[in-house]
This record gives structure tokens, sequence and C-alpha cells, in this order.
């Protein structure tokens, strides 16, 4: 049997082929002889012709197309250069998962640089935006405590006004913080306001039933708003001492060591009288009731509203030093 005749009728049946993968079988059977060469440049006029037609799409799928029938083709760098600039300019390029996705599937890629810079930039961005969002979260959750300790120090002040607009946008920041509405009806208990007061109270108590001192201050809103007595402000002035004798120190607290102050709260009538004096911070028992005893015995000139005397709070620190 003639050998040629075997091969030729074997590339007569492929000349006309299309068929990559058996051409480059064929060549690989029969390198080096006129008939591997046929089938090689076979081969590159099916890859010119497939690599115009992808050119002609102009579509990553028929460069993809391309690139998987030949892998080892002429065009074959130029097509997933010419794939990786098409995939880098659909990327959106604000999500730092495409972008990572894009540096994965093209590690090769001359666009892998800028790439990693714009993922880069887009975590730190990400970072950045998380820490401020953690400020923020911050500042929002210390505003409320921020607005009660600014209403406090103008509490302290006597401005009882403007201190209850501060507990009020301590409350509108927070509207379950207790010691906001324990501290705005403080404040209108100062200005008179009982009923204002005892909703204030009330609304402590609801948020923090164990508050006790809520649970008295409700006490003494209700028996002032009772009483008809006043705070010093505007247009009621204060009490002014007449006599008033410093408590001496008993035998036991000299022993003991202690000093301190204890803070009296009571009512000076509209004849310079005092009445229901109770204490607001303690001492000792046996100090916080020489202290009373001390105020007890006082004697004032009446507070007065409009030039006629009226019936007034007052709060005084009773100081006890070691003699």
């Amino acid at each position: 049997a003639d050998p040629d005749a075997a091969i030729t009728q074997e590339w007569s049946n492929l000349e006309n082929s299309g068929d990559v993968n058996a051409l480059e079988a064929f060549r690989s059977k029969h390198p080096g002889t006129q008939w591997g060469s046929k089938a090689g440049d076979r081969i590159n006029q099916i890859d010119d012709h497939d690599w115009q037609t992808a050119l002609q799409a102009n579509s990553i799928q028929a460069l993809d197309g391309y690139s998987s029938k030949h892998r080892t083709g002429r065009h074959i760098q130029e097509a997933s250069q010419r794939i990786a600039d098409a995939a880098w300019n659909r990327v959106n390029k604000s999500d730092a998962l495409a972008v990572r996705a894009f540096i994965e599937q093209y590690p090769n890629s001359p666009h892998k640089a800028d790439a990693q810079t714009i993922v880069d930039q887009l975590e730190r961005q990400k970072l950045d935006a998380e820490q401020r969002t953690k400020q923020e979260r911050a500042q929002h959750a210390q505003a409320p405590n921020d607005a009660n300790s600014r209403g406090i120090t103008l509490f302290k002040a006597q401005r009882y006004e403007e201190a209850i607009a501060s507990f009020a946008e301590a409350i509108r920041l927070k509207p379950d913080l207790a010691n906001a509405y324990f501290n705005r009806g403080a404040a209108y208990y100062k200005l008179g306001q009982f009923q204002s007061a005892i909703s204030d109270f009330d609304q402590t108590l609801a948020l923090d039933p164990q508050d006790q001192s809520a649970a008295l201050q409700k006490q003494q809103a209700k028996k002032r708003l009772a009483s008809g007595v006043y705070f010093a402000g505007k247009d009621v002035t204060k009490p002014v001492y007449v006599t008033w004798t410093n408590p001496k120190y008993s035998k036991e607290a000299i022993r003991a060591g202690k000093t301190g102050t204890v803070l009296l709260t009571f009512v000076v009538d509209e004849y310079g009288r005092v009445k229901d004096c109770q204490v607001l911070k303690s001492l000792t028992p046996d100090l916080d009731g020489r202290a009373i005893y001390a105020a007890s015995h006082a004697t004032f000139k009446p507070g007065k509203k409009r030039g006629k005397p009226v019936p007034v709070e007052v709060t005084v620190e009773v100081k006890f030093d070691q003699p």
C-alpha cells in the first residue's frame, strides 16, 4: 500500500475542515512534512478568519469564543488583552467586590495595578465611613448626657428656665433618660410650677420605680401645690436671716472625726417662721438633728411677692467643721 496515498486521503478529508483540533492532531502526526505544513497553513487561515470575525463582532463573547477555539492561536495574546480591556471598561469602579473580582479573573491584565489601587482606596473609604459612623453614634449616644449635664450646671446657677430647656433636649434625644425627667421636675419645683414637677416625677418613677428621691420630691411638690408656697425668683424675694445660731458639734462626732455639710430645705412662712424642715443631704443622724434644730430656731424676714409677705421655700447648707 502507498503510505502517501493514505495521507493524501486523510488530508483530503481535512483540507476544507474548520476543525482546528483535528488539524492540530494531523499536524502533530506528520511533523516536518508537506502535510504538516499544509495543516499549519490551514490552521492559520482559520485563525485569521475567526480573528477578523471576532473583531467585527466587537464583543467579549466573540473574543472569548476565539480564545476558546484558538488557545495557541496567533492572535491569542491580543485577544486576551482586548477581553481584559473590555472587562475593565465594564467594571463598576465604585464597587470594591467587582474590582477585586476583575483582579482575580484577569491576574495578568495591565489594569491590575490600577484595579488594586482602586480597591485599596475603596477599602480605606469604607473604613473611614465606618469610623465616622461609630463616632456619630457615640456622639449621638453621649448627646443626651451632655444636655443633661448642661442643665445641671444651669440649675446650680439658679437659671432654672434655661435648665428646663436643656433637660427637655436631653429627654428629646433619649426619652427613657429618667434622670433628665427628675432634674427637670426639680427645676419646675424651684420655679413653683408644681403640677409640671409632679408630672416629671411621675415619669421618673415610671422609668425607675425604685427612685426614692423622685417619690419624696413628688410628695413635696404635692404639699407645696396645696400650701401655696413660693420660690424666690422673678417677682418673689428671698427670706432674709434675722437670727441664726450655728449648731454645736456633738462629742460623738468629734471623736469620730465627722465633717461635712447637711443640706436642708424648709419653708419660711409669711411671718418669718421656719416650717417643714427636711434633710436633703444627710451627714449623720446626730448632726442632721442638730442642723434641723438650728434651722427651726432661726428667724427671718419673710420673702415677698409684689411687696406682700408670702411663704417661700429655701435651701440651706449647714456646715460642720471640727473645732
